[in-house]
């Protein structure tokens, strides 16, 4: 979870929805990388500018998908998350959310669409 401080009294949580954007934007880089890696055998003048991104592709995915899983076990006993989370878990905020249950199936959707085109 993304914890920020912002000086404010009172107790601040991790918003949920931000959260999953994180993973599906982490998701869409592992993509983006990935093409990266196809085209830099197709032309040796973008493999020039290609080589500075050398990263480990399908370790981005596999991070991504693993915080997916981690943000999961955050939902009640019904599924449904609400807008925040406190660091030792607990639900704040309004319950139950449709901003973090719309970001959540995004970064569903998304993970499962790169993992195919990814092979993982």
């Amino acid at each position: 979870m993304l914890m920020c401080r912002t000086g404010m009294a009172g107790g601040e949580g991790a918003f949920i929805m931000v959260t999953f954007w994180l993973v599906e934007a982490m998701a869409r880089v592992s993509l983006i990388l990935l093409c990266n890696e196809i085209l830099k055998y197709a032309d040796l003048k973008f493999q020039i500018q290609a080589a500075k991104y050398d990263v480990p592709i399908p370790n981005i995915w596999k991070l991504a998908l693993s915080h997916f899983d981690n943000i999961l076990s955050y939902a009640n006993h019904l599924g449904m998350f609400s807008e925040e989370v406190a660091i030792s878990g607990e639900q704040m905020g309004n319950a139950p959310q449709a901003f973090s249950h719309l970001a959540c199936v995004s970064a569903a959707i998304n993970l499962g669409r790169i993992g195919r085109v990814g092979g993982d």
